[in-house]
């Protein structure tokens, strides 16, 4: 801190930043829905992973035991209280990083992070990152144009070595065997994850009269599920998430007119997006996850981690009963009030018991990571940073600076996270300045540094401006109607019921956002 002492506990600033503010209390979007927030979560899976340190036999240290490994920052904090342990600690381990050499000063190097992903918007998350990875999903032993799945009543992925929960008799309690290694971690992204299998094996039997080795046509498939995934997130995602003048600006909307690649910008994710600005999502989750075929509230999310009771159903389509039941669920306003399930219940092992914080792992991480501080990031951006607490009522309520005072001394050491969070909205966005600011430039650069971009065509294999159109036909909507029984959604699926998103027929749907493939 400023004044020479360590920076506040992250289980002390969450607590203090998040209390008094109980579910009941949370409010909701009157337009965004759930799947809107699950579909961020999956989106961050293609683009960002960190992965921590291990000891020599693959498994994380006992940072909270005996000797601590190097790596280690317990997350350690006396509580008395129902929702933690008196004496609470978790292992957390530092990310893994590289050195790398100071611009301004060669002779000094500093701790960079390391992204395990690939940093493009290009369905990894639907293919892996790697050769072993991808021959595991693919049919007969990554020989075949298919992605493995079960073929019974509904195509589901099979499972996975790796245990998941179940309290369904008689059904496995293995994960899903998918494409990033935490696709199991909720319902909703176990059903969008499957919606993507489902489409990629739907245009492998529409294309394979078109090309006889089973290759290339698994390889052009893959390249037209990189490129709806990318016009998904800028036609659907992106207006709902940033202004209007931010997506102007930084040129994020599509079509793009006259696009042209520029190998100058460099297309990595930022620290500041992937640990900070780009977790806005979490203050967005409900406490409950509704399923369409159910006529209660939901089950609580602490009962959803890693629970695959929806794939154990024969008689109902779990994509169908996910998505659905997302879509008729509002989302809660990004801001500063986070649901327990979150800050007290996370990963707990059963309904009652004890769980972890994410609010204090978002903190810890990106302090791990070195981010700068919030009013640094304000000026980076050039916004206005504050010279004292007062300033910050121009772009913070009142009683959130109340708290943010008894967690931090000087104003200066509120960190991104914290000060990102705690904004204000910019009009027409869910997002206060700085977070948009820094969620705009990634995608800016993710859009015109990425050699790869569907619209690109200037550059070896490139779609054709024909093909390019019928990919712009894609919508969240439509991939739902294609893959699913579903009859009625609505068209914009990001979004709940309003007098501009009033339902309509899947037929209808089908019919306005069929493609092409005669392109092909």
């Amino acid at each position: 801190m400023k004044n020479g002492e360590d920076l506040p506990n992250p289980l002390l600033v969450s607590r203090i930043l998040t209390s008094d503010e109980y579910d009941s209390k949370i409010d909701v979007y009157i337009s965004h829905n759930s799947l809107f927030v699950n579909w961020g979560q999956f989106l961050s899976h293609d683009l960002t992973f960190s992965s921590t340190f291990s000891t020599s036999n693959g498994f994380g240290a006992r940072c909270c035991e005996g000797n601590k490994h190097p790596e280690c920052i317990p997350l350690a904090m006396r509580f008395e209280n129902n929702y933690v342990d008196s004496n609470y600690c978790f292992n957390f381990m530092r990310s893994v990083s590289s050195l790398r050499k100071k611009v301004d000063n060669p002779l000094v190097s500093q701790r960079e992070q390391l992204n395990k992903l690939t940093a493009f918007i290009d369905a990894s998350n639907v293919y892996g990152t790697t050769v072993e990875e991808l021959r595991f999903l693919r049919d007969l032993n990554g020989h075949r144009a298919m992605l493995k799945s079960e073929r019974t009543t509904y195509e589901i992925p099979i499972r996975s070595e790796t245990s998941c929960r179940t309290s369904v008799p008689n059904c496995e309690n293995k994960c899903l065997l998918l494409g990033e290694q935490r696709a199991s971690v909720t319902s909703g992204l176990m059903g969008i994850h499957t919606l993507w299998l489902r489409e990629h094996n739907r245009l492998v039997k529409k294309l394979q009269d078109k090309f006889s080795n089973k290759e290339i046509l698994f390889q052009e498939v893959r390249k037209i599920i990189g490129a709806m995934m990318q016009h998904i997130v800028y036609d659907e995602y992106l207006p709902l998430l940033l202004d209007h003048e931010t997506m102007k600006s930084k040129e994020l909307y599509v079509p793009t007119k006259d696009y042209k690649y520029d190998p100058s910008i460099s297309p990595n994710i930022l620290n500041s997006f992937s640990t900070a600005a780009f977790r806005f999502g979490h203050s967005m989750v409900n406490r409950r996850v509704k399923k369409a075929f159910s006529k209660s509230t939901g089950r609580r999310l602490v009962t959803d981690f890693f629970n695959v009771n929806d794939f154990c159903n024969s008689t109902i389509d779990p994509v169908h009963n996910i998505l659905l039941g997302l879509m008729q669920q509002e989302a809660n306003l990004v801001d500063n009030v986070f649901t327990k399930e979150l800050t007290h219940y996370l990963f707990a092992n059963s309904e009652n018991s004890p769980g972890h914080d994410l609010v204090a792992f978002d903190i810890l991480r990106g302090r791990d990571h070195g981010l700068a501080p919030y009013n640094s990031w304000r000026r980076r951006c050039n916004l206005s940073s504050a010279t004292s607490y007062d300033d910050m009522e121009l772009f913070m309520k009142s009683n959130v600076i109340n708290k943010i005072k008894t967690i931090y001394k000087d104003y200066r050491d509120v960190e991104l996270f914290v000060g990102g969070i705690s904004e204000k909205p910019v009009p027409g966005s869910i997002v206060g300045p700085t977070f948009g600011c820094i969620i705009a430039e990634q995608f800016r650069r993710l859009k015109f540094g990425d050699r790869f971009w569907y619209e690109n065509t200037k550059t070896p294999g490139s779609f054709t401006q024909e093909q390019i159109r019928e990919i712009r036909k894609t919508t969240v909507a439509s991939l739902i109607c294609r893959n699913t029984n579903v009859e009625v959604i609505l068209p914009n699926a990001f979004l709940t019921y309003s007098l501009t998103n009033k339902p309509t027929t899947c037929k209808y749907i089908n019919e306005i956002a069929n493609m092409n493939l005669s392109y092909w």
